[in-house]
């Protein structure tokens, strides 16, 4: 609350003018190693179980063979493991115009795409760039192949020798001296080898991939259409995914031997990150456990994944079907990466093919220990069929890629779509909390449903017409747009001994980043020398996910509540990617009352019907506990003597009794006599509707109704008993409030302030115990198109109050209902309206303040959820 107040006034008061686009000059050169990591990543080493079940083939066995391609990999079974990619390759769901793409294609359509290696000496005060040097990466492997040979002398970095004594060209013989200097085994670069520094030198090297582009409005102008906002169509083929399979293995009890799962991590590269942070070049993947769908529920035994990967009836083009048991290949599990999180998808329990009631008698007897669970399963169940009816399983995930950035920063951009290509993967549609930089969410806005695609000719055409832009659905499934990925290890002396080999297989062993090392961000350089979000990315085998199933290092798990659509969740929640820093006027109006409720509850029916319809999901340490909610009950009206002037708005009403009092007393006149106030001080009804934006900040809307007698009494000079003047004040109110919670327990103390509309008129008159002419005065400030002045505030109020609530709870609906009683102190400042002469004996309009304070005791009983 406190930064958007500040982001508020800073942009009220300095204007648009300050607000400019978040990209900036490219950083120089000499400047980015303040930003980058002064360390080496480490590579991520083959599971034991893919070596020891010989995942890629046996190298020993006298019928492999690495010809087509050379890769690691013997040939056979990298036609398995493409079979495989193929069958369970993802449909992905563009969020944004960008897609994965095939990195040597892009570097191809280049004459020359460069690799430059700049030593830095970290010694001095300041680090300075002691070396650069560049190589051609479309020129690796044009060459005979060299001795096989591997030189691993110990190379003095400081001196003018080129690497390599043997001949290459020297591209060739550049790549190879890096490849001896990182070498995982037997590194001859010294600050790899030993921990040895010297005090006057300290060499690193940073060795990158400079792609078009430094910031949002370059990357755009390379990779986005500028008329249709979407991908050029020269990318339109370059869609690619590297498939890595693995082999994991359940090691808590090795007697078991159900232990094993087959694993493709399928890999997203991008040449691009525009989010909530900036940076060149990204890395995605998703996992897709695989098992036969008898064993869906189970681990399986090392048998069962020899007789997936020998693959007989693959290779014969049963498709679905593994080796001797032909049995159906399914999704067990689907592992979603996005940031620093994993958001787990199980098929397989509840078990997601299962006939429908056995799915739905085995889903009830699910702990749901999340809000919403039930919605995700069904949304899982979705998901593993192709037609509505169910008879067709699918085993293609459903993959959203790209996302709107809805963080703070927006409030700092100028109006347009602004950070929407933040590359994770993801589930479904919807808000994702707290997952971006400092805690920004990110939303997925489009949704394709895949079994209208698979089903409907004409949804599919209408969606292939948005094809590589936000909305299209990409498939992978293709063998052009696959390529099987092995460990590092099993091409390492490949890239050393076979030169047709280093141009497919050096980056995935060299620590290469993907981009030029840093690029402006709003959190680039909070800390120096750390990856805030504006640093490129290291290779998939540096990545702490490499080789891994499910949360690790570097990934937590995403186990989200699922909440529906209809209602926010905090301020941040209801930002537009597209209004920049008009967010703050017309996304905090849309959040106060009474245009909030208007928004929210009015035009929920449109908006189910015209609008997106996604959910919002927060992870538990930070679920909110409300959402909505209504209290009623009584309010003690305190009204002041100033609403005498009433009698005023009828000046035919005000010479009657005047007349009256003349006639009762004809000596009055000119007679300073006594008048006496008595307003009774009633009881009347509240209604109000709440709306919660998170923990703390609450909005009102409180509907009220009260009845106060009220009474003028005038000594007269001719009898003991008063003139009495009786009427009753029949008083109409709306009022909009922001809450703010001092404590968010179930006790919570607040304050509140607002505005709101208050109209209100006299009714049952009678004078001196007679009915008169007139038994009402006309409405005062009631609203109306006729008189559209009446819809603007007339009353503004400050208050406090205390909440406790009885009952909390975070079930679903109805047992997380949410009883509270409430009591509170507010004080209304209004205008009354009246602008009218009123003179009755001595008392005149001019000695009357026609802005006015009344103060309220309410006391609620409230129901939330």
């Amino acid at each position: 609350m406190r930064r958007f107040i500040i982001l508020m006034i800073f942009t009220i008061l300095l204007g648009p003018g300050v607000v400019k686009p978040l990209h900036a000059q490219r950083i120089p050169k000499e400047e980015y190693i303040k930003y980058v990591p002064l360390s080496y990543p480490t590579m991520k080493v083959q599971p034991r179980a893919s070596k020891d079940l010989r995942l890629f083939g046996d190298r020993t066995h006298p019928d492999y063979r690495d010809e087509n391609p050379v890769d690691g990999i013997d040939d056979r079974r990298h036609a398995v493991l493409m079979k495989l990619g193929i069958q369970f390759a993802p449909y992905l769901v563009q969020n944004t115009s960008s897609i994965p793409m095939d990195f040597s294609r892009l570097m191809s359509e280049r004459n020359a795409f460069s690799l430059y290696i700049d030593t830095w000496d970290l010694a001095p005060g300041e680090p300075e760039i002691i070396k650069e040097e560049s190589l051609n990466y479309l020129n690796l492997g044009r060459t005979s192949s060299s001795s096989g040979q591997i030189d691993r002398r110990p190379i003095d970095r400081w001196s003018d020798d080129p690497g390599n004594p043997e001949p290459q060209n020297g591209d060739d013989r550049l790549l190879l001296s890096l490849l001896r200097e990182f070498h995982p085994f037997d590194p001859a670069w010294p600050s790899l080898r030993n921990r040895l520094q010297d005090v006057y030198h300290k060499p690193f090297k940073v060795i990158y991939f400079d792609m078009p582009g430094y910031d949002e409005a370059s990357w755009k102008k390379a990779y986005e259409d500028e008329f249709t906002k979407s991908l050029p169509g020269k990318f339109h083929d370059f869609a690619h995914t590297y498939v890595h399979p693995l082999i994991y293995e359940e090691r808590s009890d090795p007697a078991q031997s159900e232990r094993f799962e087959l694993v493709l991590q399928y890999w997203f590269y991008y040449p691009l990150n525009d989010g909530g942070n900036n940076h060149e070049g990204d890395w995605e993947h998703i996992n897709v456990v695989v098992s036969p769908l008898s064993s869906v529920t189970r681990m399986l035994t090392a048998d069962e994944i020899q007789d997936i990967l020998q693959g007989q009836g693959i290779l014969q083009g049963q498709g679905l079907d593994t080796g001797t048991s032909g049995e159906r290949l399914v999704m067990k599990r689907i592992e979603y990466y996005f940031h620093h999180y994993v958001m787990l998808m199980d098929f397989s329990r509840p078990n997601a093919y299962l006939p429908r009631d056995q799915w739905r008698k085995e889903m009830g007897s699910m702990i749901k220990e999340k809000f919403g669970k039930e919605k995700i399963w069904k949304r899982i169940r979705h998901m593993a069929y192709m037609d509505d009816a169910e008879t067709q399983i699918n085993t293609h995930p459903i993959a959203y890629i790209g996302a709107d950035n809805k963080g703070w920063d927006q409030v700092l951009n100028l109006p347009g779509g602004k950070n929407r290509d933040s590359h994770g993967t993801y589930p479904f549609a919807g808000i994702y909390k707290a997952i971006g930089p400092a805690g920004a969410s990110e939303q997925i806005a489009t949704f394709v449903d895949h079994r209208k695609y698979f089903q409907d000719a004409g949804y599919r055409r209408r969606i292939d017409e948005r094809y590589r832009g936000r909305g299209g659905f990409v498939s992978l499934s293709n063998p052009e747009r696959i390529t099987i990925v092995p460990d590092w290890e099993r091409v390492l002396d490949l890239v050393i001994e076979v030169p047709e080999a280093r141009r497919d297989w050096a980056w995935l062993v060299l620590p290469v980043r993907w981009g030029y090392p840093a690029t402006a961000s709003p959190f680039a350089g909070v800390v120096a020398h750390a990856d805030t979000g504006n640093v490129s990315p290291i290779g998939p085998a540096y990545n702490d996910s490499w080789n891994r199933v499910g949360p690790g290092q570097g990934y937590r798990v995403y186990d989200p509540h699922r909440f529906p659509w209809l209602f926010p969740l905090d301020w941040v929640d209801t930002l537009q990617n597209n209004l920049g820093f008009l967010n703050l006027p017309i996304t905090t109006v849309s959040n106060i009352p009474p245009f909030d409720l208007a928004w929210r509850i009015a035009a929920a029916p449109f908006r189910s019907i015209f609008g997106d319809q996604h959910p919002t999901f927060y992870t538990e340490d930070q679920i909110p506990f409300r959402f909505f909610g209504i209290g009623s009950g009584v309010s003690f009206q305190f009204i002041p003597d100033e609403f005498i002037i009433l009698y005023a708005t009828d000046q035919e009403l005000l010479v009657e009794i005047e007349l009256m009092i003349l006639k009762t007393d004809p000596g009055i006149l000119g007679v300073d006599t006594r008048v006496d106030f008595i307003i009774d001080h009633s009881v009347g009804s509240a209604y109000q509707f709440d709306l919660f934006l998170g923990k703390r900040l609450v909005s009102n809307n409180t509907f009220r109704h009260s009845r106060n007698q009220l009474t003028y009494e005038l000594a007269l000079t001719n009898r003991a008993e008063p003139f009495v003047l009786k009427s009753d004040l029949n008083l109409m109110e709306y009022a909009g409030s922001l809450r703010y919670n001092l404590a968010t327990g179930a006790f919570q103390p607040y304050l509140k302030g607002g505005w709101g509309l208050s109209w209100y008129r006299l009714e049952n008159i009678t004078a001196d115990g007679k009915t008169l002419s007139k038994t009402e005065t006309p409405w005062v400030r009631k609203p109306s198109f006729s008189k559209a002045k009446n819809f603007l505030p007339n009353t503004w109020h400050y208050g406090a109050g205390l909440e406790l609530l009885v009952v909390k709870s975070q079930s679903a609906f109805p047992r997380g209902i949410d009883v509270g009683a409430r009591i509170e102190y507010t004080g209304y400042n209004h205008y009354i309206g009246i602008n009218a002469d009123f003179d009755l004996f001595g008392i005149t309009s001019r000695t009357w303040d026609f802005r006015v304070t009344r103060h309220e005791v309410k006391l609620q009983l409230s129901l939330s959820f």
